[in-house]
């Protein structure tokens, strides 16, 4: 099968080259830059006023809110072709995943609401990170966390037990929407 060059997942190499929904944002904004008449579209859509309209937009072309579909419709996006896209997004975020991580810092939970911020020494792993924190968080009695952003959260409690939460990239698509997983950030 023939691989086109916009819709092929890169091969990653750090942390630092994912981005969370490249190819779902690339499509859409693709297919948004095709219609750049807003008065038009936002007609379509039961909007009023302009700003507020352009202002939805961009945050809509950023997956940033919940999409209305009719919008998608207007400017020609094919829902189909939206599922692969995400189908791509996916396979990048499992290949970051995979990729050696090497935390710079962790927070500790002092109370609710209010944490502190240390430092890992340079070169530490994920591993070994998640082990300290067991310690620190054992002997003094704190939750402790290491964040990657958009890509995942590692909490350890007091008991030791660690918790990990992923942030994988899902759309909801349902009648009148399309609304993206929330990023972790």
């Amino acid at each position: 099968m023939k691989k086109l060059p916009v819709f092929s997942v890169p091969q990653a190499n750090r942390l630092d080259d994912y981005v969370r929904f490249r190819h779902t944002k690339a499509y859409i904004r693709g297919k948004s830059l095709l219609h750049p008449s807003s008065k038009e579209i936002m007609a379509s859509i039961g909007y009023r006023t302009l700003p507020k309209f352009k202002a939805h937009r961009r945050e809509w072309d950023e997956l940033l809110r919940r999409i209305p579909i009719k919008y998608l419709f207007a400017i020609g996006v094919d829902l189909d072709v939206l599922r692969f896209t995400l189908e791509l997004d996916q396979q990048e975020y499992d290949q970051a995943l995979e990729l050696p991580f090497y935390p710079k810092s962790y927070g500790i939970r002092l109370m609710p609401t209010v944490y502190h911020t240390m430092e890992f020494l340079p070169q530490t792993t994920e591993e070994q990170a998640i082990q300290i924190l067991k310690n620190y968080s054992r002997d003094t009695r704190t939750y402790c966390f290491i964040t990657v952003p958009k890509i995942k959260s590692v909490w350890v409690q007091p008991d030791g037990a660690v918790l990990t939460t992923l942030y994988r990239p899902e759309l909801e698509i349902n009648k009148a929407w399309v609304i993206a997983s929330d990023s972790g950030s």
